[in-house]
């Protein structure tokens, strides 16, 4: 209802910070295949992350409201590699078995590309993208501001909202390109030690 918000999304993790759940062995195109030590990150999603954080879907689509996409995920293409498909096309409707609770098969819908959610010194991991099914793996609301507006009164707005639905929890913020670029900071300060 702001003409300064463009866009709101809740998720586990959020760029420039390590995605908190990761698991071994989680993915598998067939129960007979061997185990394999390859670490996937699962991030907890709702529909507007991957519109929000502006990631580019390489294939498929993202989850959307209107579909029933229960026993569905959205992948990124390092995990299409490790899963062993050819392309982003061969694996896009492939039905694969994903642990959650028990091995169940899910239908790969989307096909993100690669991108780095941590700093330049961890490796690109293998990342499963997951709708949130509770509160507890909603961890941040991130909202996206439309480009030139005022950002303290878009924040006024969402502060207030904040308070009006959770008066009892304080409303904390930041700005998530400052976030991001901490995380590079102590590799430029060293980069300059170094350079001397």
């Amino acid at each position: 209802q702001n003409p300064g918000i463009q866009n709101l999304t809740t998720s586990s993790a959020i760029p420039g910070e390590p995605v908190g759940f990761t698991y071994v062995d989680l993915a598998k195109r067939s129960l007979s295949d061997p185990d394999k030590q390859i670490p996937y990150k699962v991030a907890y999603i709702d529909y507007n992350f991957i519109p929000v954080f502006d990631l580019k879907l390489k294939a498929g689509r993202n989850y959307a409201v209107e579909n029933d996409d229960r026993g569905c995920l959205v992948i990124t293409e390092s995990t299409v590699r490790e899963l062993g498909f050819a392309s982003n096309e061969d694996a896009l409707n492939e039905e694969i078995y994903f642990m959650e609770t028990d091995w169940d098969k899910w239908k790969i819908i989307g096909i993100v590309e690669d991108y780095r959610h941590e700093s330049v010194k961890s490796p690109v991991y293998p990342t499963i993208f997951r709708l949130h099914r509770n509160r507890g793996q909603m961890v941040y609301y991130a909202v996206r501001l439309n480009s030139g507006i005022q950002p303290h009164e878009a924040i006024a707005a969402i502060g207030k909202a904040w308070k009006d639905t959770w008066p009892e929890k304080p409303f904390n913020y930041f700005f998530l390109d400052d976030f991001y670029d901490r995380q590079y900071k102590s590799e430029i300060h060293f980069s300059r030690i170094f350079t001397i």
